[in-house]
């Protein structure tokens, strides 16, 4: 089991919110939005740790439901926008790639008094294809080779250049970085279905502490 701080309910729930967030349904709507609420990259860089406060970094990127509060009594909150980018050649029910999804994602760690003590942004692109027996989306950990990840050992870069980069990178909170790979087969029938995410940790000077692999993973999804 991970552990991110000493609050084990509060870890849980942003672990099992960081998998749901990362399982998305293709045909999905983003709406309307704000250049701060669509987290453009440009933006980011108004955020100052040790001086932006938690006020005015809502101000600009919108108030989240998604905070987690720690043992420490710090404060951890992920705003998130998603773009679906569709193949304009793919004929909806025909194998092959369909698109892909991009995904921006921005985790604010703040200290006791509201201020930014860590920031985080990360923005990937996760393919979507179609086979025979339904939609994938993202790379299954089912079948990966995991025995060659030492805790202490292994760095980020190994991480990175052994599993391609990550669907979402987010910070924890005790300020570290988790890496997370997501999947999802959604087949024809709903026994068909899987959902899979791998979360890496990795320390302040970027060496893996914890890994593991939630969802399905009694069964290889592709």
């Amino acid at each position: 089991m991970l552990r991110f701080g000493n609050n084990r309910l509060t870890t849980i729930a942003f672990m099992k919110f960081v998998f749901s967030l990362l399982l998305f349904a293709l045909l999905a709507t983003t709406g309307c939005r704000s250049p701060g609420h669509k987290l453009e990259p440009g933006l980011i860089s108004q955020i100052k740790e040790g001086t932006t406060t938690r006020v005015e970094v809502e101000q600009t990127f919108g108030e989240r439901k998604h905070v987690m509060t720690g043992a420490n009594h710090k404060t951890l909150t992920l705003h998130k926008y998603r773009i679906d980018h569709h193949n304009p050649g793919w004929r909806g029910v025909a194998e092959g790639n369909a698109g892909f999804i991009e995904l921006r994602g921005l985790t604010v760690l703040y200290d006791t008094n509201a201020t930014v003590e860590k920031v985080l942004f990360h923005q990937s692109n996760t393919t979507v294809r179609r086979d025979r027996d339904g939609i994938l989306i993202g790379w299954s950990p089912a079948n990966a080779d995991l025995d060659k990840i030492k805790t202490g050992i292994t760095s980020l870069g190994e991480i990175i250049q052994w599993y391609g980069t990550p669907s979402l990178q987010t910070l924890t909170i005790d300020g570290d970085r988790m890496l997370c790979w997501s999947f999802l087969r959604e087949g024809r029938f709903q026994s068909q279905k899987r959902e899979q995410e791998f979360q890496v940790v990795v320390d302040s000077d970027d060496f893996v502490t914890n890994f593991r692999i939630i969802g399905n993973t009694d069964a290889a999804a592709d």
